[in-house]
């Protein structure tokens, strides 16, 4: 078989076929058996009418229409191979000959999986920063868990502050008269939560418990009620109680009550290393995230149409699919976001060519560097996925590979192991130490857990 390739813009190549004329004669004989078994030839029983027969019937044009498909499966498959290019997409064919005793000819016009120009990553320097966790921060930690447990209990000083709950009675007043709807008991407020109306919460700060005051409000314009838009309300707002928030104590019982631990100190052990391996996850995924960007931006690669469109469809179902989980329409969406639906349009397809580009780019580096995955990363994630599913992992491995869902496995194994090494060298190159190990990727417990 014959095979001259041209290469087109945007990934697209030319492929121009010549199959020998043997092999034309099989795929017509090959066509023939197919249509004589199919075919209704009267004065004949189904499959027993001579070919000469069945062509008069049928008409030769039909034959050899078949004996194409037959021909053109096969020869595109070997076409494709000989050429060293692997299709992305269905090819387009055109000025097709064959005919019985004469060489198959055609013409077929495909966009095939792009080749990446890679920059020179091994040389890309950028040190990944270093984690330091404070006194504070682990302070902020142990305070959170306090606040589980805090109490509201009566403030002494009975004087509403900046940060005090207050027990209120109220009613609204416009132009001295009584505001429907604007009468409440026994209602808490939480100073400083801006749950009010602007400016409510300050007018009651210094008052004390059995205290009377007048607060005063000027309605946003924007109000639900237009009638009441722009309008001062006048609210007597009796405070009946004053409560804090007390914390519990931090001793050793407070540490016992937040697990299996001895004392503060552990406990504050625990917080420490909990936001160590928390700030070294994210500020490695950080790190990859920027060395893969740049990592990308120096390599060329010229990603054919269909495939960006491709995953830019794959992106808009998967955008429809979590607004329908939270009940909300595209319309809603593009109106709270404040898109149109070409400019939704224009984004995915942006994102969609650097995702695909930076697949492309990871694959091509993974090739040259060898990387791959190893049979033990796999039985792992399979295992890991198994075990958070309560299934068997050796059945739930034989499924994937039937449905070759597998490839999707090694796939992400592989991306993974290419950036963690794009990030490791460019790290090195900087001078930095080396790269944490992998516990720091793991999530790590809450000391509350």
């Amino acid at each position: 078989m014959k095979v001259d390739m041209e290469r087109l813009e945007k990934s697209t190549v030319a492929l121009s076929v010549e199959v020998d004329a043997a092999r034309v004669d099989e795929a017509i004989s090959a066509a023939y058996r197919k249509l004589v078994n199919n075919t209704n030839v009267p004065g004949f029983r189904r499959g027993k009418a001579p070919r000469a027969v069945l062509e008069r019937h049928v008409g030769k044009p039909r034959l050899l229409e078949e004996a194409f498909k037959v021909a053109f499966a096969s020869a595109y498959r070997e076409a494709v191979k000989q050429a060293g290019v692997e299709p992305v997409d269905d090819p387009e064919v055109e000025d097709f000959h064959i005919d019985e005793g004469e060489p198959f000819t055609f013409k077929a016009k495909v966009a095939v999986k792009p080749e990446v120009e890679i920059g020179d990553y091994g040389a890309v320097n950028q040190k990944r920063e270093d984690v330091v966790v404070t006194s504070e921060e682990v302070e902020s930690e142990i305070n959170a868990l306090r606040e589980r447990q805090a109490q509201l209990v009566v403030d002494e000083s009975k004087e509403v502050k900046a940060d005090s709950f207050v027990v209120v009675d109220f009613q609204g007043y416009v132009g001295g008269e009584e505001l429907p709807n604007s009468k409440s008991t026994d209602l808490t407020i939480i100073m400083g939560s801006g749950f009010f109306l602007p400016g409510f919460e300050e007018q009651l700060k210094g008052a004390k418990t059995g205290d009377t005051r007048e607060v005063k409000v000027t309605l946003p314009e924007d109000h639900k009620d237009k009638d009441m838009a722009g309008k001062e309300v006048v609210f007597k707002v009796s405070v009946k109680e004053v409560k804090r928030k007390e914390l519990p104590p931090l001793d050793d019982e407070f540490a016992k009550s937040q697990g299996s631990f001895a004392s503060v100190q552990e406990l504050k052990d625990t917080a420490t290393n909990r936001l160590t391996q928390v700030k070294e996850q994210r500020t490695r995924i950080a790190h990859e995230e920027s060395v893969l960007k740049r990592v990308v931006d120096e390599c060329k690669v010229d990603v054919p149409q269909v495939m960006i469109d491709r995953r830019a469809h794959s992106l808009l179902e998967d955008l429809l699919e979590r607004l329908e989980r939270n009940k909300v329409s595209i319309g809603e969406y593009l109106e709270g976001s404040g898109q149109s639906e070409e400019s939704l349009r224009e984004q995915l397809l942006q994102v969609a060519e650097r995702k695909v580009k930076t697949e492309l780019v990871i694959q091509a580096i993974a090739a040259k560097e060898g990387i791959v995955a190893e049979e033990a990363d796999v039985t792992k994630m399979v295992n890991e996925l198994a075990a958070s599913t309560k299934q068997d992992g050796a059945s739930l491995r034989e499924s994937l590979t039937k449905s070759g869902a597998i490839h999707g496995f090694e796939m992400a194994i592989v991306n993974d192991k290419v950036v963690a090494f794009l990030a490791d060298t460019a790290h090195k190159n900087a001078g930095g130490k080396e790269a944490p190990g992998p516990e720091a990727k793991a999530e790590a417990a809450s000391p509350a857990e």
